[in-house]
């Protein structure tokens, strides 16, 4: 007759191992109840079709994409700025900027480009006008590449690329100046203040109204690209707030620090979120008029 050997009892799991059986339990039924309710509810399908949509099209990668030209082009620009700033006299100019509150490191670097580019303004000039007439084009052609891509629809050739480097420029050089005026009329005045405030948000939502027409989509009216509009608009205001209360200081010391290299990759990482909003705005706007092509029974997603 053998010997009875009890059978090992299983050890009770841990803590953290019911947390995480429970926290898969969890998650499991929530995406079983947001896909049952894809039906009834118009947001959950279309966030839904955004988020596959956004995979499908490698979004980040597209966003990196612009990011890194519109980074070009602002280094084009600077050669621009920097053969005008030749022209002013350097100490005059940073203590100008710096009293209008355009931070320290801003004015610093401003000044900066001035000194370096004394004797050769003529040569940043003519140099730094062909390049941003380049990398504007290439800008243009990455967005509507990008847009096309989002939208599902063949990507037009950009036949005129001066007249595409041009209107990149002047809409772009054109947003910045009209938020920078915006900005600066309402710290400088409370009468005007609320309307200034207003036009934070309404230049950013017209800009991206009037580019993203202009974009490959297949938008019906404008009033279809309202949404992906908003989107850009409340992103860069909260990009805005965010550099001026946490980004500005590490701007400084990062300067300090790193010089270039860290001012260069702190600007890369700001042009990627702002890159960023752009296609989900695209994103978005397609997602919706999928969604409407559908419940109106003339297509199929896609």
């Amino acid at each position: 007759m053998t010997d009875y050997v009890p059978t090992p009892t299983e050890p009770e799991p841990g803590r953290l191992a019911r947390f995480a059986a429970w926290a898969r339990a969890t998650a499991r039924k929530g995406r079983a109840r947001a896909v049952a309710a894809r039906t009834k509810h118009a947001s959950v399908d279309v966030g839904f079709r955004t988020a596959a949509r956004d995979r499908r099209v490698a979004a980040m990668v597209l966003a990196g994409g612009i990011a890194y030209r519109v980074f070009f082009w602002l280094v084009a620009l600077s050669l621009v700025l920097g053969g005008l700033l030749g022209l002013t006299d350097a100490d005059e100019l940073e203590s100008t900027l710096a009293d209008h509150g355009l931070g320290a490191w801003f004015a610093s670097a401003v000044a900066q480009f001035a000194r370096t580019s004394d004797g050769h303004e003529w040569w940043l000039l003519l140099v730094g006008v062909w390049l941003t007439l380049w990398t504007g084009y290439t800008c243009t052609k990455a967005l509507v590449l990008a847009h096309a891509a989002v939208w599902h629809v063949e990507p037009p050739r950009v036949a005129r690329p001066l007249r595409a480097a041009l209107l990149f420029n002047g809409l772009t050089i054109g947003f910045i100046a009209a938020m920078a005026g915006a900005r600066w009329l309402r710290d400088e005045s409370d009468v005007v203040g609320l309307a200034a405030t207003l036009l934070v948000f309404a230049v950013p939502f017209t800009f991206w109204v009037v580019a993203s027409r202009e974009l490959p989509n297949r938008a019906a009216t404008w009033r279809d690209l309202v949404p992906g509009a908003t989107v850009v608009a409340v992103g860069l205001q909260a990009m805005h707030l965010f550099t001026v209360y946490f980004l500005e200081k590490k701007l400084v010391s990062a300067t300090e620090l790193y010089g270039v290299i860290g001012v260069t990759t702190t600007l890369l990482f700001w042009f990627y979120l702002a890159a960023r909003l752009f296609v989900v705005a695209a994103t978005l706007n397609a997602s919706l008029a999928e969604r409407q092509r559908v419940t109106q029974g003339g297509g199929s997603a896609g």
